[in-house]
């Protein structure tokens, strides 16, 4: 079971807020309040990225909390390319403290282990955005550079206002109950 190919790659990196896809943005909200746990539950035990890339944002645009320790565990287990992006935004929406704990746990792990350039820029964009500040101890540039490649955390932080661009076109559910 996977997930239609261009809606995919509209949530890719929020691909969809370059264009302002109107499809998208009437499709996306409907989607997520229609899809089912099981259906949900399927595309995240699918070994491949985009199944599981869906499945993240359409937890994340319900703010669906039941899921936020299963979406930590995969964040942590970065297994699939491009899943994480998915992963971080779901628990970016969610919120809450253990959405922050998962999400230091991440960078923690990540941005300390040379040639692991996964998804970090999304987490603490996520992280930033739940604490409403830069988290101090994760801008050391020294932590986001290896062997001469580097990532700039604002820019991160920057990207993840794609938050503001979600609420403004009305596409994020109210929180669900904790």
């Amino acid at each position: 079971m996977s997930s239609c190919g261009p809606t995919t790659l509209s949530l890719l990196h929020g691909n969809f807020t370059a264009d302002a896809d109107t499809r998208l943005l009437a499709h996306l909200p409907e989607s997520a309040r229609a899809i089912t746990d099981a259906q949900l539950d399927r595309l995240l035990t699918e070994r491949e990225w985009r199944g599981r890339l869906t499945a993240a944002w359409l937890i994340g645009l319900t703010t669906r909390s039941s899921y936020v320790d299963r979406i930590a565990a995969l964040l942590l287990a970065s297994e699939q390319t491009y899943a994480g992006q998915g992963y971080c935004l779901a628990v970016g929406l969610i919120g809450g403290h253990k959405c922050e704990s998962h999400l230091g746990a991440y960078l923690d792990k990540y941005l300390l282990v040379n040639g692991r350039w996964y998804d970090q820029k999304w987490a603490i964009g996520a992280l930033t955005h739940l604490r409403e500040e830069p988290p101090c101890q994760y801008l050391d540039l020294n932590l986001w550079t290896d062997a001469g490649r580097s990532m700039d955390p604002i820019a991160g932080i920057e990207a993840f206002y794609l938050i503001r661009y979600l609420r403004l076109h009305g596409m994020i559910a109210p929180p669900s109950p904790a």
